[in-house]
């Protein structure tokens, strides 16, 4: 996360604006006591805080910074678009890297960032090398999503097989075939 603290400004939290404020630079504050909440980061790299209903037994809820700050500073989330982050990803939450944009600019963001998850995956779930000549010829590789032709063409053979009756060793077959489809390397 960023710190900046000149030119920070604070507005309320939607749906808690009587209880926490979010800055221009993704920090969220208890509105009576200015304590500065303490953000978590989750598995997939964003960022969020606990906010607490008031009460002695107030309920939390987990929240979003990169969602609260868009809500206060940029409005409401218009039909069909996405929060997203700028060129400095997942981990600024300041609001001049937070725009709304379409699903299209978001997942551009993720190669941009390197974050998308099947541009950067290596090897497929059967430890296949997911590279030239074990890759599906598709329109999607170019938008960095790859298949691996060996498991793409034992899936065909085994529906073939399950349709007419017979036995099938999937396993031994993709060896097979990757080994075919790699010595020629």
């Amino acid at each position: 996360m960023t710190d900046c603290t000149c030119n920070e400004h604070w507005l309320p939290v939607m749906g808690w604006e009587n209880l926490y404020e979010v800055s221009s630079c993704g920090r969220v504050r208890n509105k009576y006591t200015f304590y500065v909440k303490k953000p978590s980061k989750s598995k997939n790299g964003y960022f969020y805080v606990a906010l607490t209903a008031s009460g002695p037994y107030g309920r939390s809820y987990c929240k979003w910074i990169h969602m609260l700050v868009t809500d206060a500073f940029l409005g409401p989330l218009p039909p069909g678009q996405e929060r997203c982050h700028g060129p400095y990803g997942k981990q600024d939450n300041h609001v001049t890297n937070l725009y709304f944009g379409t699903h299209s600019q978001n997942g551009l963001d993720k190669n941009r960032d390197g974050t998308n998850y099947w541009r950067n995956r290596t090897h497929d779930d059967h430890g296949h090398i997911l590279a030239m000549p074990n890759l599906v010829r598709s329109i999607w590789i170019n938008k960095g999503y790859r298949n691996c032709l060996t498991c793409n063409r034992v899936e065909a053979r085994r529906n073939y097989a399950s349709k007419t009756d017979k036995d099938f060793d999937y396993e031994a077959e993709l060896a097979k075939c990757y080994a075919n489809i790699m010595k020629h390397t």
